[in-house]
């Protein structure tokens, strides 16, 4: 019997699945395959025109790639959402659209969750340190509470790296009280949630 066609036909085959691999790698960046495909306004345009508001818009660099990526941070006034803000992490594509990474509703804390004593609103901003994105939020009232929570993108979630507490006297935020910073060693595994379609 002769194997030769056989063989051939595999090798076939097995050379058109690699260069499919090769091609879906090439046009990911290594990370995604895009999915949106839009410009930065017809994306944020589906969130500004039913109330919501841009209160931060950060770009930079966040997965390993030579596209401008977008982070921004909407809120909103609207009856039953009010206490709701909205993350949203935009990857940047060769053609200068953008691939949403996720929208989250957890993230960032809301306007009024600093309570009574803590000096209302808690978010501070949003940051991009290389590679890592930085969520800030401040508490409490005479002894004051600086959060950095910094997320890296890995295996298509975001995960929690570092979280840092800086204590400070509200008085004169110059003197520190103290400093701590904890790693996915100390808390585990946490991850941005993406927001739950109702």
């Amino acid at each position: 019997m002769n194997r030769k066609p056989i063989l051939i036909s595999v090798l076939l085959i097995l050379a058109l699945v690699i260069l499919v691999v090769l091609v879906i790698s090439k046009n990911s960046g290594g990370t995604r395959i895009p999915k949106e495909n839009a410009t930065f306004d017809e994306i944020i345009d589906k969130y500004t025109n039913v109330g919501w508001r841009v209160i931060d818009d950060q770009r930079g660099q966040l997965n390993n790639d030579s596209h401008e990526d977008r982070v921004v941070v909407l809120d909103t006034d609207v009856k039953g959402i009010e206490n709701n803000r909205l993350l949203i992490i935009l990857f940047g594509l060769p053609n200068g659209l953008y691939d949403t990474s996720i929208v989250s509703d957890t993230a960032v804390r809301c306007s009024t969750c600093g309570g009574v004593g803590g000096n209302g609103d808690p978010f501070s901003r949003i940051a991009i340190n290389g590679q890592s994105l930085e969520i800030h939020h401040t508490s409490g009232s005479l002894t004051r509470y600086a959060e950095t929570e910094s997320y890296l993108y890995l295996s298509g979630e975001w995960l929690l790296s570092t979280t840092t507490v800086t204590t400070f006297n509200a008085n004169d935020p110059t003197v520190l009280i103290s400093t701590e910073t904890k790693t996915s060693k100390d808390f585990g595994k946490r991850v941005i949630n993406p927001i739950v379609q109702k």
